[in-house]
């Protein structure tokens, strides 16, 4: 069996990420794109933080009297989305390559060329980039003692993001008290989070959101009640029970988290413009190749207000503060701060 040239390999994928640098880039977009961000607003060019200010403005119309009486006041509040610097640092050992699947094209008598060779390499990575992302889209916890040379805490991912959300007072959820749910409840649960949508978001509420396994769940107990059969074409999804709102269902999303919110408000944070995910640079010692490629990715609400979250821990319903459900939300009558 043939061995790889470590100095001619390296040159090759130097080559092919200077050469082919509109492909690679290509090539490294669309291996960014992870299953949740279909319903992710796309905001580039940032750098640690992205700034929102969200206007609001209370009531202004009163009876009519010939004197000044002031009535309504407007508010700008800030929210903010971090966004993380993440990192590729992968090495390649030519002379450990020749036993992984490149050796089937030896055993065929077809020697690969350096250029083959090397478009195998950066597929499967870009493939190993995907899943990564994939997974931490949902499951990535922020901590900066881990988040280099480990795997799994190099960003928030949706889970921690909604949890961290239940706990914010000063940008809070729209919070919609739950009871645990199982296999049983579940339709029944999701019924009452539909009826608890506030009127003002009740027509611009499109998706809920929550795990594969509630999705599951659901789809279960809704095709016994209804009496009919899901096929998951794009016009036959699963339904809500009232408003008919599609039912998206996240592989490694928690089962303690259902959630709904308009569109536009799920914001994906990546930097295309200056700093675009790609191969920054390949370097050869010893007998190792080193690939470095880093790139901005966060996630997060743009206007937490406008979350609908189910709450599974009291019985809190709304913002949880009198003055922002006057604000945000003045048609829902009774609702107070840490009502029962």
């Amino acid at each position: 069996m043939a061995s790889i040239n470590l100095d001619g390999l390296a040159q090759a994928i130097a080559t092919y990420a200077k050469v082919e640098k509109k492909l690679v880039l290509a090539e490294f977009a669309k291996a960014m794109k992870v299953s949740v961000d279909k319903y992710c607003k796309i905001v580039t060019k940032v750098n640690g933080e992205y700034h929102l200010y969200n206007t609001v403005m209370s009531h202004v119309v009163q009876g009519f009297e010939p004197k000044w009486q002031e009535l309504g006041e407007w508010y700008a509040r800030e929210s903010i989305i971090k966004s993380y610097r993440q990192k590729v640092n992968f090495p390649i050992v030519p002379a450990n390559v020749l036993g992984t699947a490149l050796a089937e094209l030896y055993q065929e008598n077809k020697e690969p060329t350096v250029k083959e060779i090397v478009r195998i390499i950066i597929k499967d990575l870009l493939i190993q980039i995907t899943d990564d992302l994939e997974l931490l889209s949902m499951q990535g916890s922020y901590d900066p003692a881990n988040k280099s040379g480990k795997f799994g805490f190099s960003l928030e991912g949706w889970n921690q993001i909604v949890k961290n959300l239940l706990k914010n007072t000063n940008n809070p959820a729209y919070k919609i008290p739950l009871d645990p749910l199982t296999e049983v409840n579940i339709y029944d649960q999701l019924l009452k989070f539909e009826k608890d949508i506030p009127k003002k978001m009740r027509a611009k509420i499109k998706y809920i959101h929550m795990s594969t396994n509630n999705a599951d769940n659901y789809t279960i107990e809704y095709e016994s009640r209804k009496g009919q059969v899901v096929t998951y074409k794009d016009s036959d999804k699963t339904k809500s029970p009232l408003g008919k709102r599609a039912i998206i269902g996240h592989d490694n999303m928690d089962d303690d988290i259902i959630f709904a919110t308009i569109e536009g408000n799920m914001v994906k944070l990546i930097d295309l413009i200056e700093n675009p995910a790609t191969i920054n640079d390949v370097q050869k010692e010893d007998y190792k190749i080193k690939l470095f490629s880093d790139f901005e990715l966060g996630y997060g609400f743009a206007l937490n207000e406008a979350v609908l979250v189910a709450n599974f821990t009291d019985q809190t319903k709304g913002l949880g503060n009198d003055e922002l459900m006057e604000l945000y939300y003045p048609h829902e009558s009774g609702i107070k701060k840490n009502n029962v």
